[in-house]
């Protein structure tokens, strides 16, 4: 412990505390060299615990430039269990680490860290920080180079089943064959788009689509410098604007910085976007008919939240899919989509996945449902995955035989708002499991629903809960008009 005392003396210490969410680690980049440094020591010891190679991966995805930060992912290129996140928060932040460690930590630790960054300036200096620690600690450090946040997953995924340093090549390949057996199977017919213009976001994801080399699929946005700005899925999902460079009046998508979210639009100045909502549609619809084509069986499960529209849960009901509602985050999405034979989960920036058990693929491999099992094969199983997914979603209009408009106009979206309400109330609101209801206070639930049920006939729903980490409470109103969803927050908000 000494010597990693001693190496922690050379690595800028942190000012803040930082805290461990979601998406790890996130902030300033200059904010993170000691966040770095003891984040390194847990992966390490997760290493030793598990016997594994444990990865952290240097991003801040669709964050500013000037941003930066870190997850740890597990040996099966997933999430870490919350309570080695919330150990891991602990230990950044700590003030004695000698102390905090002390009681976990084995006199004869070794393991390995594996490592991939984004192509942010701060990214190298950041990795150095892990490697230092990794070092003093007498642990090894195998770093994968230049990578996209899904390629890592895969390969921490795929190097932990094999127990060898995967190439990236593996992952390369593994998009080329699948996506390519079903292009070739599926040219598309009069009604598919077949070129693609595909905004980059500056970041990592056109390295991948520069190898893989489509001619079909225009790249934009190639430039680190500009990574992120005015550019990328959030840009274009939150803002609803065109991201710059990319050309009017084309079938166009959109990568974030680290290429872990897809969204769809045409080129336009009014972006109608195509999210996790419309790529969940156009895979279940995909998938049904290629399993129809090739006589096979198979139960789709979409997972979901409260957040998803309604007009498109009605659909995927009326096409006889199973749909799920879970809480708002991307841990319980995974969590629960692992217990179907086949699901499909996004949130609406177009982050997520289709999952499969092994099982079933093998029989649908035995049956010669050949692009059935390419079909769910495309899919990352241990992430979203932009690349992945922009193949599963051209694959599946090729399947369809589907415009973007046509896409578009499966169903349409019932007129939504959501607002922030700061309130005292946010500490005494109690939700159901899944937070479609409000459980308390009971007066307040009845109040609620008294309000809703005069609007039941405009299609009225709310959803209602309180932030976990900011003083508010965020009320989402559906009904048929926009001004009556204003009109229903307004009411709702006196209650609080």
């Amino acid at each position: 412990m000494d010597k990693i005392i001693q190496a922690g003396l050379s690595i800028q210490p942190s000012t803040r505390y930082i805290a461990y969410g979601t998406a790890g680690f996130r902030t300033l980049a200059s904010d993170l060299p000691m966040i770095f440094f003891r984040t390194g020591l847990v992966a390490l010891l997760r290493a030793y615990e598990t016997q594994k190679f444990i990865g952290i991966m240097v991003t801040a995805s669709h964050n500013p430039i000037h941003d930066n930060g870190l997850k740890i992912v597990d040996s099966n290129g997933e999430m870490l269990p919350i309570s080695w996140e919330k150990f891991t928060e602990e230990v950044a932040n700590t003030k004695d680490l000698a102390g905090t460690l002390s009681e976990r930590w084995p006199s004869d630790i070794n393991g390995t860290v594996l490592i991939g960054a984004d192509n942010r300036p701060s990214s190298s200096s950041l990795v150095d920080c892990i490697k230092v620690a990794v070092a003093a600690a007498g642990g090894i450090v195998h770093d994968f180079g230049v990578v996209t946040t899904p390629e890592f997953h895969y390969l921490v995924y795929k190097s932990n089943l094999s127990g060898n340093f995967e190439n990236t090549d593996v992952y390369i390949d593994y998009l080329r064959s699948k996506a390519s057996a079903l292009f070739n199977n599926f040219p598309g017919g009069e009604r598919y788009e077949r070129t693609l213009d595909l905004d980059c976001a500056g970041g990592v994801g056109m390295n991948v689509m520069q190898i893989l080399n489509y001619p079909w699929i225009n790249l934009y946005n190639l430039d680190p410098a500009y990574l992120n700005t005015h550019c990328g899925a959030e840009y274009a999902h939150k803002d609803r604007k065109l991201p710059r460079s990319m050309p009017i009046g084309n079938k166009c998508a959109s990568f974030d910085g680290d290429a872990d979210r897809l969204v769809y639009y045409y080129g336009k100045e009014d972006l109608e976007v195509l999210g996790g909502e419309r790529l969940t549609v156009l895979y279940a619809a995909a998938l049904n008919k290629l399993m129809t084509q090739e006589g096979v069986q198979g139960k789709i499960t979409v997972v979901t939240t409260g957040y998803s529209n309604s007009a498109s849960i009605n659909y995927l009901k009326d096409q006889g899919i199973n749909c799920v509602i879970v809480p708002t985050g991307v841990k319980y999405l995974h969590e629960e989509a692992h217990k179907h034979e086949i699901s499909i989960y996004f949130e609406s920036n177009g982050h997520g996945t289709m999952l499969h058990h092994s099982a079933k693929l093998e029989e649908f491999k035995a049956q010669n449902a050949e692009n059935v099992a390419n079909f769910l094969a495309l899919a990352n199983r241990t992430v979203g995955d932009a690349a992945a997914d922009l193949f599963l979603a051209e694959a599946s209009l090729r399947i369809m035989d589907w415009s973007l408009n046509d896409w578009l106009n499966v169903y349409q979206d019932i007129p939504n708002l959501m607002v922030a309400v700061r309130t005292p109330m946010k500490d005494v609101i109690k939700n159901s499991w899944d937070q479609m209801e409000i459980l308390e206070p009971v007066d307040f639930a009845r109040n609620v629903g008294e309000i809703i049920s005069k609007y039941a006939e405009a299609k009225a729903r709310t959803l209602i809960r309180p932030s976990g980490t900011e003083p508010i409470v965020r009320i989402y109103v559906e009904a048929v008009s926009l001004e009556l969803c204003k009109q229903i927050i307004e009411e709702i908000s006196k209650l609080l």
